[in-house]
């Protein structure tokens, strides 16, 4: 009987110890995951949107420009549209500005954002452009590219 209840205490102490080293070990994480969780929700109340659709980061040619590394985010009301443009043709380009026109599903113009490339925009030259605009167009669905003309 001796015996027994000595196995038994063993058996149980083992038990007793490995249970501790659980709890150990899952408390951290569980403590990281719970403050990481409040992370994201503090983002959400910021009211952070990427916009991924496809028609919006695109990369997009028009005429001898080429925009690629689209990224567009609405922040606390602000949209920030970025892109890089590269001059694919063989000449330098002289207009500075093109409008780049938000669309929603329907197609409508929604807003129109003013990139600014610069002057002298020469043959294979790389400048990354950004325009904000004040709203969260979140029903933005797509853009298209035109010359600004003013």
């Amino acid at each position: 009987m001796k015996k027994l209840s000595k196995f038994l205490n063993y058996k149980y102490s083992k038990l007793i110890i490995s249970l501790i080293a659980l709890v150990l070990l899952v408390v951290p994480f569980w403590i990281y995951k719970v403050n990481n969780d409040k992370k994201i929700l503090s983002l959400e109340n910021k009211d952070v949107f990427a916009h991924l659709n496809p028609d919006v980061i695109k990369d997009e040619v028009f005429g001898d420009l080429k925009m690629s590394n689209v990224t567009m985010i609405t922040d606390n009301g602000y949209t920030t549209f970025t892109a890089d443009v590269t001059n694919t043709g063989n000449d330098v380009l002289k207009f500075e500005n093109i409008n780049i026109e938000l669309r929603n599903k329907e197609g409508n113009v929604i807003v129109v954002l003013l990139g600014n490339i610069g002057s002298d925009f020469k043959p294979n030259e790389i400048r990354t452009i950004s325009a904000v605009a004040k709203g969260d167009f979140k029903n933005v669905f797509s853009k298209t590219l035109s010359v600004y003309e003013g």
